[in-house]
């Protein structure tokens, strides 16, 4: 699985946002929406604020504010999330019976990790 197929899965599954194939807000379904750049594989997320409109990166295997959405809305479900880290690597366990873990070497993407394996 490649970082795309893993930010595509946990924007589509845990955050509910839906994929655009251009980076342009008339084509929007909705609210935020994200879209990959075809040349440079970043993802972008095209959003509203009030009347105006703004765009994004949007990468929670590199960006610990993007990896703590993920906490957020797995916490809004009633889901019960862990994370800590132990002799220099960094664990996220989600569910409080038979967690499923993920581990890193950075807090972000042990969370990451843990919510891709709970949502596949």
């Amino acid at each position: 699985m490649t970082d795309q197929q893993i930010i595509k899965t946990l924007a589509k599954k845990v955050l509910g946002w839906k994929e655009m194939d251009s980076i342009f807000y008339e084509d929007a379904e909705s609210f935020p929406s994200f879209y990959f750049m075809k040349e440079t594989g970043i993802c972008g997320v095209l959003d509203r604020d009030g009347d105006g409109y703004f765009d994004y990166e949007w990468n929670p295997l590199q960006n610990i504010a993007d990896a703590w959405m993920l906490v957020e809305k797995l916490n809004e479900n009633g889901i019960f999330v862990s994370i800590r880290n132990f002799d220099r690597n960094w664990i996220c366990e989600i569910g409080s019976i038979n967690p499923i873990a993920g581990n890193a070497p950075t807090a972000q993407e042990a969370v990451s990790k843990a919510t891709y394996k709970w949502v596949v």
